[in-house]
């Protein structure tokens, strides 16, 4: 029998696909200038990164920020997200398992915008292969310095074509 939680790469080594990262700059109107979550690999194209050595929880944040945290400590990077947010202006974008059925998605959903991805995302590996979609669709949770709220479906075209 195969253990499901042993195939393919642990899930906090799954990687933003760089045209859906493009497609969200796109439809938006916006481009990264950091990311607090970067592997030591992979930097997105985007100017700015903190890598796991360099911790982007204890660092300051700038700008617009693309946050695709380790999903298994996600709920802090959203945290981290909000308070920026807050205290220094930042323009969080995070992105995560659209669970919407847990206390801390109830928590912080209230506080940001919220965008439901209608397709899945392929994510990559450290060779930028894809290794799969996960087992729940995604969403974009965003925090913005302006307080905006909102919930959308976000359609963004043919994007992994």
């Amino acid at each position: 029998m195969v253990d499901a939680k042993k195939v393919g790469p642990p899930k906090n080594e799954w990687r933003t696909p760089p045209a859906f990262l493009r497609a969200v700059e796109s439809h938006f109107g916006i481009h990264f200038t950091l990311d607090p979550c970067a592997a030591t690999d992979n930097h997105l194209e985007i100017p700015n990164t903190f890598t796991e050595k360099e911790d982007g929880l204890l660092k300051t944040w700038w700008g617009t920020v693309w946050v695709n945290p380790p999903f298994d400590s996600k709920w802090i990077w959203v945290r981290k997200a909000y308070l920026e947010s807050m205290k220094r202006r930042v323009d969080a974008w995070v992105l995560m398992e659209a669970d919407t059925g847990t206390i801390q998605f109830h928590l912080w959903a209230p506080l940001a915008s919220v965008y439901l991805i209608k397709t899945r995302i392929p994510f990559l590996n450290h060779d930028l292969k894809k290794v799969g979609t996960g087992c729940r669709g995604h969403l974009l949770m965003r925090f913005s310095p302006t307080g905006d709220k909102d919930i959308q479906l976000l359609d963004l075209g043919d994007w992994n074509r």
